[in-house]
């Protein structure tokens, strides 16, 4: 399973290959590529138990996904930036702390 940001620079990705942990063995885990600088990040909190069904934002910053957790199939969010930097949340131009 794969999701694309808008814009087409990230890539999110859900693979069992060890792309960045040798010692992960087959648990499926969620990447983001950067097609521009060709870097790989693990997605921050989705080596979770069955960590799939990616989703990435616009600019490619935020990924959701689901994971199963006790039995129960749960979503997940990571993001890359110091969202509060950015002014996040907004709401109608907004700024909530």
């Amino acid at each position: 399973l794969y999701a694309i940001s808008a814009d087409q620079r990230y890539v999110v990705v859900t693979s069992t290959a060890s792309l960045l942990d040798e010692g992960r063995g087959s648990t499926p885990a969620l990447f983001r590529l950067d097609k521009l600088t060709r870097d790989i990040q693990a997605v921050p909190g989705a080596s979770l138990a069955g960590a799939s069904d990616p989703s990435v934002s616009a600019d490619g910053n935020l990924v959701a996904f689901t994971f199963t957790e006790g039995g129960v199939r749960k979503i997940g969010l990571s993001w890359f930036q110091d969202l509060a930097d950015q002014g996040w949340p907004r709401q109608d131009g907004q700024r909530f702390e």
